[in-house]
């Protein structure tokens, strides 16, 4: 006999009215849920309109920060039209940019432009990075050329001399070509990576993610550095932020989030 069949037989058998311990339930149930309700009914809806308003908002401050930084460093000379480079070809790409080879003014570069996820989200560490790269001024820093900088939509790149070796990660782990150049070539870099790590204490600057992809070399296998995304003066009125960098090469103090000093720099140098 199917279900049905066993249902139609014993209908008249069933309560007509559920019993009283499922109409407790239901009545627990109810009561539990409508101070819930009730804070529900308090959250303002969000319109569409409003979402709209919020994004010009934000738009406009970006338009805003754009051009005080294009005014910036347009006073500085160091302003490059996009159009004033030719894309070659794509070298390589980030988290937060793409870096491209390019041919400007008869001369190959590497020109890194930021994506529009961290100018939207994280203008300020883009503002920072291009700041320092533009004001230190150091054999072992890739020399920047100038910024292509556009207020609407909002575009940002940095225009670098070509580090024609490539990384150092590449370097040590791909080609092999440091095993090949013996201790000269290692000494070359490694003294060079000290001095520009030198150079930046002395202008009490912490770079914060020392790693062999952020170090190129240069035709003569000189170490250049690059991506200062992380760096920031040294402030030592207060913790600064912890696991900030690469944790393969971080100092153990950064990685707890406890007060620390441009020493943490040497230990991110050592981890190399």
């Amino acid at each position: 006999m199917g279900w049905v069949a066993r249902f139609e037989a014993n209908k008249d058998t069933l309560p007509k009215h559920p019993p009283q311990i499922f109409m407790d339930m239901h009545v627990s149930l109810i009561s539990s849920i409508a101070p819930i309700n009730h804070l529900f009914y308090k959250v303002k809806p969000v319109t569409c309109r409003g979402l709209l308003q919020s994004q010009d908002e934000h738009e406009n401050k970006m338009r805003n920060k754009m051009a005080q930084l294009i005014s910036q460093f347009e006073n500085k000379g160091l302003m490059i039209e996009e159009n004033e480079s030719k894309i070659v070809k794509k070298l390589g790409h980030g988290a937060s940019a793409k870096v491209y080879k390019a041919d400007y003014q008869n001369e190959m570069v590497a020109v890194k432009m930021y994506n529009q996820t961290i100018l939207t989200q994280d203008f300020v560490s883009c503002m920072n990075e291009m700041k320092f790269m533009c004001s230190l001024h150091h054999e072992n820093i890739v020399q920047v050329k100038g910024l292509v900088l556009q207020e609407s939509p909002p575009k940002a790149g940095v225009v670098m001399a070509l580090a024609k070796k490539g990384e150092l990660g590449d370097v040590l782990y791909k080609s092999r070509k440091i095993r090949r150049g013996g201790s000269e070539l290692k000494f070359k870099i490694a003294t060079g990576m000290a001095k520009r790590l030198k150079y930046l204490h002395s202008w009490n600057v912490i770079y914060r993610d020392i790693k062999p992809e952020n170090v190129l070399l240069g035709e003569n296998g000189e170490a250049l550095w690059t991506d200062f995304g992380y760096s920031r003066y040294i402030d030592y009125s207060v913790c600064m932020t912890g696991e900030t960098g690469s944790y393969r090469y971080m100092a153990p103090e950064v990685i707890r989030s406890v007060k620390y000093s441009e020493k943490a720099d040497v230990l991110y140098f050592r981890g190399q």
